[in-house]
């Protein structure tokens, strides 16, 4: 999957309300500077050596997933020197150092005693949840003692510091954001502090990747909510949003329901499968839905219902050379994976030719398990330009098993159809009608 790695970043810094730019270590580059930062330094810097006459050197210890304040910093702003006092913080990825630095003007070496409050919260974990590092104002905040060296050797967790119910709830989150690989902002939630007080954070989290686009743990940042006119303004977004993801969850239980309504209607096979396709899209606008066995023996597939914007119809067998390729590049991935997503522009070649076939941009497959030794296989494709969204997949996988339901008893009654047939053919039987 392509991704700009570099405007994933930018947006990240831009929801946190604190001076911050970040760079690699390694090459000087900066990958991104919030609207704080650019007050102070100007808008069009591309690297660390624009900002420091003497760039600050970083320790080994440092650059394994370390924290570090340094005071007293000389710094080139937008119109002369300055002296700033920064926190770095550094996240390892591929033998890189990709370091995320929080800066204010020099207080006299009280950064993080007069800014404890509005430094931002940070911490980074790797794919399996773990900790790998965190700055020390993290640590305030859970009264957490440990050093990052000994965070990443003790394979530190959220359960090591946080009550269960936040502990279950942040967890499901986290896992969101890494197997998705979709960040989740401003989401306002409360932890208890060292104090013993309850406070209100507001939690930004992202992905991070390596230079292929591999997802290697999570990166977050909170900051505490210190104003008033703050906190109402996160509290109804907040609410707002819980509300939309309730009358969102209405509507989709509606939707279930009318599914199962339509399956259990005992109309003909064909309607039954009309009707569902019609309500799918209703809700999720896309082009083609196609069901398809294959007949491994045959080298041939048989289109068993295909339904589009403008017909329903069913047709019949498929060949050729060019079919039966493709039939085994679609058998091929459906036994190594769960599905076949292809989005537009980011289809690996492998798929481009099946792309080409069908007329259209993006594809989503499911096999869809039917009795007896054939396969077969359900699409939806659209013609314009789409990005399948983990919500739309679930969605449609879950409807999977509701039409996989209703094949499986149209096949059954197939079944049992011949069956009779058999049994009046033989010699001494009557036919089913009595002739």
């Amino acid at each position: 999957m392509k991704i700009n790695i570099k405007q994933y970043y930018k947006e990240f810094l831009n929801h946190i309300h604190f001076p911050s730019f970040i760079y690699y270590y390694e090459t000087n580059r900066i990958l991104g500077m919030n609207d704080s930062a650019k007050k102070i330094l100007g808008d069009d810097i591309r690297n660390v050596k624009d900002i420091f006459n003497v760039r600050p050197k970083l320790s080994k210890k440092t650059l394994s997933n370390g924290s570090l304040i340094l005071y007293k910093q000389e710094m080139n702003s937008r119109y002369e020197t300055i002296l700033i006092d920064m926190e770095v913080n550094v996240v390892d990825i591929d033998e890189k150092h990709m370091c995320i630095v929080f800066f204010e003007y020099t207080y006299k070496q009280n950064f993080s005693k007069y800014l404890k409050d509005e430094i931002p919260r940070i911490y980074w974990k790797n794919r399996e949840q773990s900790y790998l590092g965190m700055n020390e104002s993290f640590k305030n905040d859970f009264s957490i003692t440990l050093s990052n060296e000994e965070i990443q050797k003790t394979n530190f967790r959220n359960i090591d510091f946080m009550n269960f119910e936040f502990e279950v709830m942040v967890n499901v989150e986290e896992l969101r954001v890494i197997k998705a690989r979709e960040p989740l902002y401003d989401m306002l939630q409360v932890v208890k502090t060292d104090t013993g007080h309850n406070v209100f954070i507001v939690n930004n989290r992202i992905p991070f990747f390596n230079k292929n686009g591999t997802v290697l743990g999570l990166l977050g940042v909170y900051h505490l909510v210190l104003d008033k006119e703050e906190f109402k303004k996160q509290y109804y977004i907040a609410l707002k949003e819980n509300y939309d993801m309730y009358e969102e969850q209405v509507k989709l239980n509606q939707f279930f329901a009318d599914l199962l309504r339509i399956t259990q209607s005992g109309k003909e096979y064909n309607q039954i499968l009309g009707e569902i396709f019609d309500a799918i899209v209703r809700r999720v606008d896309i082009d083609h839905i196609n069901i398809y066995k294959y007949y491994t023996k045959e080298k041939e597939m048989e289109y068993l219902y295909a339904w589009n914007q403008k017909k329903k119809t069913k047709v019949g067998k498929l060949k050729g050379d060019t079919f039966r390729d493709l039939r085994n590049v679609i058998s091929r991935e459906l036994r190594k994976n769960e599905y076949i997503l292809i989005n537009s522009g980011e289809e690996e070649e492998k798929f481009k030719r099946l792309l080409n076939y069908s007329n259209i941009r993006a594809l989503l497959l499911f096999r869809l398990n039917v009795r007896g030794n054939n396969k077969a296989i359900i699409s939806f494709g659209d013609m314009k330009e789409r990005k399948w969204t983990p919500d739309i997949v679930n969605l449609l996988k879950d409807v999977t098993l509701l039409i996989q339901s209703v094949f499986y008893r149209h096949s059954l009654e197939q079944e049992i159809m011949e069956l009779k047939q058999l049994q009046y053919a033989s010699p001494g039987n009557d036919s089913p009608d009595g002739c």
